[in-house]
């Protein structure tokens, strides 16, 4: 059974232990009431407290560290509707 090799882009990234790079998505933030607008979070990658709302997606509130530049939205959706 012949043993397969992986293509060399991907051989070549990963040989230096390097994660993919990928084109960050534009997501379709909508305005948040001014009662969320000051909330905060915690962020997941460097458990940072400054992380802050730039906006919603849906119910969700979406977050954004400035420290690791993470974008971000909490696992439970807003208890009153908007």
């Amino acid at each position: 059974m012949p043993v397969r090799e992986k293509p060399p882009a991907v051989a070549a990234a990963l040989q230096g232990n390097e994660m993919r790079k990928y084109k960050p998505v534009e997501l379709p933030l909508r305005n948040v009431p001014e009662g969320y607008a000051q909330m905060q979070a915690v962020c997941p990658n460097c458990q940072s407290r400054d992380p802050f709302v730039i906006g919603r997606l849906g119910l969700r509130l979406v977050f954004r560290c400035d420290r690791c530049r993470v974008r971000f939205h909490r696992t439970q959706a807003l208890s009153r509707a908007i």
